[in-house]
């Protein structure tokens, strides 16, 4: 069985003339059935497409031809003309774009290849699915870091476009409960520099000796290219998987009718997501610190609708249930006697509380905390504070008002010590639960 996967680029050539324009990870790259539909190849083909930007001249400059040029690091150089007699957008194809030596009818897009169904041959080479002719390829041991381009955009200087030294990573998990999951080689097979969208699209296949009924999930990931063993190479994507995106992936039929597979229904959904939170680690937090203690203190006030108070920084359920088992996590993996971490988040979550006070808290006195104290010792502190219309937050500000009362005023600690004693007098011991669920728990 084949596998694809492939990912569009974006780079920054719409800014202006610059020496570098980083590419930055976009969406998943466009695919084209007509050269698509293949196992694999055994070149990387390289493909121009789109319609280059031909700025104004002088009248009678040049014979109107444009020389362009794309290079693939340093292993291949395209180098030929386009038609630039009219300014503005020129579409390449065979009627615009000429050899280096002024020869028209140049293709830099891709070309069709055979259907991989008509191919019975065994013993056949993928060269035979290659969509590029011979002299617009790479080999696919060469690495593949930068592309050069010239003459393509309304501005003189070349632009070296830096890929991002990031490559696909492809883990067959097989359905057999007796079988280990198997990392799948990939071999990047197609470059495709997208004038129009601005992007360089990059496409990747491997094959594996397994029937699709065989597999229970493909895992995909992007990161760098780790040494190591593939359990060391997967860590930090396993740890990213309860971000991930769950679909049944494309087969060779839905390609060819260009369909989209069905959603995986809610219950599939649901496994899923399940199975990629059993990974030991987890996830690297994507919301700093501070945010992560104003959301959880915002969420404990319940001043608004849960919802809302999500939304109001970026996150619903789903990823706010991610963030906090990441930040589970970092707490937890804090070494012992390293309290600084946790002594900070404490501190953040006490000065975005007090921010939150209302005015008519500071009327409580000092005997009114004694006996709220007193309750709370013998009966349930829940209900004590429902009863009291106090959430969990508006007692903690209490608690810490009155102990900095205390600290600063002997007086105070005294009032407080013996309000306490005389309310634990007063109040009764909770009655506890009903005699017939004490019996069944015992």
């Amino acid at each position: 069985m084949c596998v694809k996967t492939s990912a569009s680029f974006a780079a920054a050539l719409a800014e202006g003339p610059a020496e570098h324009a980083p590419a930055l990870w976009c969406e998943p790259a466009p695919w084209d059935p007509r050269c698509d539909l293949v196992p694999g190849r055994g070149a990387c083909d390289v493909h121009v497409v789109g319609a280059a930007e031909v700025p104004p001249r002088p009248s009678g400059y040049g014979q109107g031809l444009r020389s362009a040029e794309v290079k693939v690091a340093d292993k291949l150089t395209l180098a030929f003309q386009v038609d630039a007699r009219r300014p503005g957008r020129v579409p390449l194809g065979p009627e615009t774009v000429l050899d280096a030596g002024g020869v028209p009818g140049i293709e830099l897009g891709p070309i069709p290849v055979p259907d991989r169904g008509l191919v019975l041959d065994r013993q056949m080479s993928f060269a035979v699915f290659q969509a590029a002719p011979e002299g617009r390829r790479v080999a696919v041991e060469d690495v593949i870091d930068h592309l050069v381009l010239s003459g393509l955009l309304p501005y003189d200087d070349a632009i070296v476009v830096d890929l991002p030294a990031l490559a696909p990573r492809v883990l067959i998990d097989p359905a057999s409960e007796h079988e280990d999951a198997e990392e799948l080689a990939l071999v990047l097979d197609s470059i495709t520099v997208d004038l129009d969208r601005r992007a360089v699209d990059m496409t990747w296949r491997g094959v594996i000796q397994l029937r699709l009924r065989e597999i229970d999930r493909i895992i995909l990931g992007f990161g760098p290219d780790l040494p190591g063993s593939p359990e060391e190479r997967w860590y930090p994507a396993l740890r990213e998987l309860p971000r991930g995106k769950f679909y049944w992936a494309w087969g060779l039929e839905d390609a060819r009718q260009g369909r989209e597979p069905p959603p995986l229904g809610e219950g599939r959904q649901e496994m899923a997501e399940l199975e990629a939170w059993s990974f030991p680690v987890g996830p690297t937090p994507q919301v700093d610190m501070e945010i992560y203690a104003r959301v959880t203190t915002e969420l404990l006030e319940a001043r608004s609708p849960r919802p809302v108070t999500l939304a109001k920084y970026g996150l619903d359920e789903k990823s706010f249930a991610i963030e906090e088992r990441a930040w589970a996590d970092v707490f937890a993996r804090v070494p012992d006697g390293d309290e600084s971490l946790l002594s900070e988040f404490g501190r953040l979550v006490a000065e975005f509380q007090d921010e939150l006070a209302h005015p008519e808290e500071l009327e409580r006195t000092p005997k009114d905390y004694a006996v709220l104290l007193a309750h709370m010792e013998k009966r349930d502190p829940a209900k004590v504070l429902a009863e009291a219309k106090m959430t969990q937050p508006v007692f903690m500000r209490l608690e810490r008002r009155m102990a900095a009362l205390a600290d600063a005023d002997p007086n105070v600690r005294a009032e407080i010590e013996r309000e306490l004693e005389l309310a634990l007098a007063q109040v009764p011991d909770d009655e506890g639960l009903p005699p017939e669920v004490e019996e069944a728990m015992r």
